[in-house]
């Protein structure tokens, strides 16, 4: 039996699509037993990670987060965060166009909608995000957060998945009409009880 790979129920498995499967024993990597890489290095804690590198005069970025669930933003004063010594920047969505762009999604074409923004003049969950702040020290760059003074008009929100989807019920994203991914269609569309039975198709074999 070496060398040999059977199907559950004993057979052999004899056709041209399991061959190569026969060959397994003759591959470098394939069906073997290889050491990773980086096993050693990681339970040593030798690994140096992007957040442990350091550059000279490197800035420490910290950000300031919504406590409102749906909102918008009236008016951001960042004058008293902007005066700290230290303090090297102070961005909000005033200062950063305002490009759409998708937050869910791999593959190409894609079509998740576009309907995020780096920051925006309407925060849409608790802790999005309002405003960025750049210092010489990461002590700086939080006292300055404490310093941005925000006026917010707080919208109605829904925290329930069945009160979402009620007619009227509150909107976090306008309709992205350029990249429409599904439309919702209810009652007896197109014969709806037989369109499963009419798109069905069998498929014998492996893949």
């Amino acid at each position: 039996m070496d060398n040999e790979y059977y199907e559950p129920g004993g057979g052999n498995i004899a056709d041209a699509g399991h061959q190569y499967a026969r060959q397994i024993g003759r591959t470098r990597v394939v069906g073997q037993k290889e050491r990773r890489v980086d096993a050693r290095p990681l339970v040593t804690g030798a690994p140096v990670y992007a957040a442990e590198y350091e550059q000279p005069n490197m800035l420490h970025a910290r950000i300031l987060h919504s406590p409102h669930a749906h909102a918008n933003i009236l008016h951001i004063d960042t004058s008293k965060a902007n005066a700290l010594p230290g303090v090297r920047a102070v961005l909000t969505h005033e200062d950063l166009p305002r490009v759409a762009h998708r937050t869910a999604g791999q593959h190409y074409p894609e079509t998740s909608p576009y309907d995020a923004y780096l920051l925006d003049r309407r925060v849409r969950y608790v802790g999005d995000w309002v405003a960025f702040v750049a210092a010489d020290t990461p002590a700086i760059a939080e006292e300055a957060l404490s310093m941005i003074a925000v006026e917010y008009e707080v919208l109605p929100a829904v925290f329930d998945p069945l009160e979402a989807m009620r007619e009227g019920a509150p909107q976090l994203h306008d309709p992205d009409t350029t990249h429409p991914i599904s439309g919702q269609h209810f009652g007896d569309i197109y014969d709806a009880a037989h369109n499963l039975a009419a798109h069905e198709e069998i498929h014998h074999g492996d893949f």
